[in-house]
């Protein structure tokens, strides 16, 4: 995506990303981890944020963070500072 090289981690990945207007890529990212991850919400809060949430298996590294999943099938919500 733009000059932003995203490797799949395992599973099924998302990627949220930041376009300006004429549509070029100011900042990409790559969610994901060994298992399946998926997003079944997002939304901008009064600050700009973006709130994502979703469900993830086994690990799921969001940034520096890694969450390790203590069943078969774990939520997050994780806030991204755009």
């Amino acid at each position: 995506i733009g000059a932003n090289t995203l490797i799949n981690q395992g599973g099924s990945d998302f990627i949220i990303a930041k376009l300006d207007t004429l549509g070029n890529v100011i900042w990409a990212n790559s969610i994901g981890g060994s298992g399946n991850e998926f997003a079944y919400s997002m939304t901008f809060g009064g600050n700009g944020n973006l709130y994502v949430s979703g469900s993830f298996v086994n690990t799921l590294s969001i940034g520096n963070d890694t969450l390790v999943s203590v069943g078969s099938s774990d939520i997050f919500v994780a806030q991204f500072d755009i």
